[in-house]
Parts: C-alpha cells; sequence; structure tokens
C-alpha cells in the first residue's frame, strides 16, 4: 500500500503553543484519513495518509483549521517503499516495556536484562504495530488487565499483530487477524513464527476488510480495533454482532476529544463502557455488550 507524507506549516500568525494547536490539527486531519503524525519542534507537522485516502485532499494548498481558526499552507510526496527493519535498526529502536507485565523487543535484543511475565518478538515491515506508539500501548495496557486464558480474539487492522499475539502468549485459544494491507498480514505471519507460535494453532490471517469475511455470529470473546475513528464507527455493528456475550471490545486510534463521541456511538449500539485509558492526547476505551 502506497502512503503520501504531508508536511503542513501555519501561514496566520497564532498566539496558541504548538502544543495546543498541533493535536487540533491531527484530530481534524484525521478526519480525512490521515492515520500518523509526527509534531515538529518548529511548529510544523507531518502527516501521512494512506492511498486509500487519496482522494480526501489535494497534493499540496491551504488548510483551514476552524477552530483554533488557523491557515496552514501544505505540500505532500509520495513515500518510497522502504525496509521498515532496517529503519527500525537505524532509528535506535530500544525495547518498549509496558507495566512490568510485557516487553516488546526485536530479535535483534538477544539479551534484554528486564524481568517481565512476557516477552513479544516484533520485525516489522510495516510502520504501525511495534508498541512505540500510545495507541498501541494503550490496546496492550487493556489487553493485559484481562484474564485472556481460552478467549477467541479478533485483531482488526492487525499492523504487526503485536495485539493478537500477545493474547494468544497469555493464554488465548484463538486468534484472527485482518488488515487491508497486505504487507501488514504478511508481516503478522512473519511475527507468529518469531513468536513459536505454531501454524496448528487456532489462527487465521486474512487480508482485507472486515465486511469481505462472514465469521459467524458471536464467535468471538474480544475484539480489538486500533484504527481509524470513522472506520469504527462504521464497523461498531459488525463488531457487535460477533461479539459472544459479553464480549469485550477495546478500541484506540483516535484522539481524546472523541471519547464522548465514541462513547455515545456505542452505546446507541448496545455497547457499556468499562472504562478508558489515556496517553498524552490518545485515548482507548473498552466497552462491554450491555446485559438485557
Amino acid at each position: 500500500m502506497q502512503y503520501k507524507e504531508y508536511h503542513f506549516s501555519k501561514n496566520t500568525p497564532s498566539e496558541l503553543p504548538a502544543d495546543i494547536y498541533l493535536p487540533l490539527l491531527s484530530n481534524a486531519l484525521a478526519e480525512l484519513g490521515f492515520d500518523s503524525f509526527v509534531e515538529q519542534e518548529d511548529g510544523s507537522l507531518t502527516a501521512y495518509l494512506s492511498e486509500c485516502y487519496f482522494n480526501q485532499i489535494e497534493e499540496k494548498g491551504t488548510y483551514r483549521l476552524l477552530f483554533p481558526e488557523m491557515l496552514f499552507n501544505y505540500n505532500s510526496s509520495l513515500c518510497a517503499e522502504e525496509n521498515w527493519n532496517k529503519r527500525w535498526e537505524e532509528e535506535s529502536f530500544t525495547p518498549i516495556e509496558i507495566e512490568n507485565k510485557l516487553l516488546i523487543r526485536s530479535p535483534r535484543h538477544s539479551f534484554f536484562a528486564h524481568t517481565v511475565e512476557q516477552e513479544v518478538l516484533i520485525e516489522p515491515s510495516c510502520a504501525f504495530g511495534t508498541g512505540s506508539h500510545s495507541t498501541t500501548r494503550l490496546m496492550l495496557r487493556l489487553l493485559l488487565e484481562e484474564n485472556l486464558q481460552e478467549k477467541k480474539v479478533l485483531d482488526v487492522g492487525c499492523g504487526t499483530g503485536v495485539l493478537g499475539i500477545t493474547a494468544l502468549l497469555r493464554g488465548a485459544k484463538q486468534a484472527i487477524f485482518i488488515d487491508i494491507d497486505s504487507l501488514a498480514t504478511d508481516n503478522t505471519a512473519h511475527n507468529l513464527a518469531l513468536n513459536n507460535i505454531a501454524p496448528e494453532r487456532d489462527c487465521k490471517v486474512y487480508t482485507g476488510i472486515l465486511d469481505n469475511f462472514d465469521f459467524p455470529l458471536h464467535s468471538v470473546d474480544i475484539l480489538c480495533a486500533n484504527i481509524h475513528r470513522n472506520a469504527i464507527i462504521g464497523d461498531a455493528p459488525k463488531y457487535y454482532s460477533l461479539l459472544d456475550h459479553p464480549g469485550l471490545l477495546f478500541i484506540s486510534g483516535f484522539l481524546r476529544d472523541d471519547e464522548e463521541l465514541m462513547e455515545k456511538h456505542l452505546t446507541s449500539l448496545g455497547f457499556s463502557l468499562r472504562h478508558s485509558l489515556v496517553e498524552e492526547e490518545w485515548c482507548a476505551m473498552c466497552f462491554r455488550i450491555a446485559q438485557n
């Protein structure tokens, strides 16, 4: 899958500091399909857009942020195909530890002197899902709160497969991985092997969108979706139909400003909010199918 890199720089004076307006700009751009953001020290923003959403914005121009009212000049370029393993090594990736329970590391780290309950090996061929992004860490924290023994897990937008792999290593009976990007699903299969999860284990990897597949109703106990906010909203009725009762839904990929919107939408479909986690400007939420 191709990506474009966009660079946004303000062209109107503002008394607001960058740590205020840049998250608001990121939130607005997420509405168009942008899924990764890097805030620059000069107050500009680099954002990444997959080819699914190329038609949502011109290649260059001026973008108007409505609140606060600001104008940003922007331009874009196609991202070159990258060897993410090499880039990860060059950018000095360090192991990521979560709550003294989970360590995510590369196979290159042959020894790491931390005592944790579980290690997960990830060798990425795509950018997202190494544990370095706030939303991935939040989703992992939600998983770590649960007893996963004998659970059936569905990982939507699996990326590197880190969520489903963590669930399997912590006792889940089954994991199903779905991503629209074949690079991601190929990488998930690679990372399953890295973690010695045998092919005969009850795990499946699919390329496509959720609607492409006819999974049995009420067939999963936990559904994880760390994807774009609008995709979660659109797929939420499908999530409800796939979850057993009382199943758990873990969602992230959106900003904390969207928390109220997500709660309102999902409760209208029959979910009840258990709790939320926040890291920086990002949010993750845990829902349960409401009891009648």
